[in-house]
């Protein structure tokens, strides 16, 4: 059994086309952040959050429903992407909301997969994105 899904896990990463090929697209990006909140080593806590997000050349920008938004910078890697939240946060807000750090990346043509385990924080992000038609 361990063998069949070291080869399935195999011709998924060698067959599937590259994240790589298509470069990241300016524009606005709607979807959902799946965040998981590790609470010691026996339970989590998974929450839903619908979500915006605006890349240009210049930098990022997070809005949503939810407080706080917020912006910045990021670098545009191959396989990651590196966001660097610039915005000034008042103390009030959900601090597992503000996204700084390197992202696992997948980018296709219409859509953008960002993922982030953060060991540090006992967290876990998932963060599906389409890109809104201009």
């Amino acid at each position: 059994m361990k063998h069949t899904i070291i080869c399935i896990l195999l011709l998924f990463l060698f067959g599937c086309e590259s994240p790589t090929s298509v470069q990241l697209k300016n524009g606005n990006y709607t979807g959902n952040l799946f965040l998981t909140q590790y609470v010691g080593t026996d339970s989590a806590s998974t929450s839903k959050y619908q979500i915006n997000f605006t890349f240009t050349d210049s930098g990022w920008y997070k809005y949503s429903n939810y407080f706080p938004s917020g912006g910045g910078t990021f670098q545009n890697k191959p396989d990651s992407i590196i966001l660097t939240d610039l915005a000034n946060h008042v103390a009030i807000g959900d601090w597992t909301l503000i996204f700084s750090g390197a992202f696992y990346k997948i980018n296709r043509s219409d859509s953008l997969i960002m993922i982030q385990n953060d060991i540090r924080y006992h967290r876990y992000r998932y963060i599906n994105l389409i890109l809104s038609a201009q």
